[in-house]
């Protein structure tokens, strides 16, 4: 993954220390729902990549904050992982209107990226 990472971030816009993957370069979070099978794609590298509504107008460099969800008890486990957007698809090459496909990379965010409580 170190190289993975390297290579996410020198992607990014040059800001500050947007060449550092474990900082946030678009200063934005968004927290979302995984559900169980997709955390643990997510969690051991096989699933690099996100489908979702883009409700938020995501953006490279965005940080995800992935909770894993229980359908079955309509509930947060307590597990989340956090990711680095690397690059957004959205509008063309077969993804819908309104949705994007999110590159993503783990990322290790820093204690004041982390949202309070």
């Amino acid at each position: 993954w170190a190289d993975v990472l390297h290579a996410a971030a020198s992607m990014l816009p040059a800001a500050g220390e947007a060449n550092d993957p474990n900082t946030n370069p678009t200063g934005r979070m968004h927290e979302l729902k995984i559900w169980p099978a997709q955390f643990e794609a997510v969690a051991c590298g096989r699933k690099t990549f996100e489908f979702r509504l883009n409700d938020r107008d995501f953006q490279e460099g965005d940080v995800l904050i992935l909770k894993r969800f229980d359908p079955e008890a309509q509930q947060h486990t307590g597990e989340s992982l956090s990711v680095l957007v690397t690059y957004v698809l959205k509008d063309r090459f077969g993804v819908p209107a309104g949705y994007a496909v999110l590159g993503i990379v783990p990322h290790e965010p820093k204690s004041e990226d982390l949202p309070a409580g």
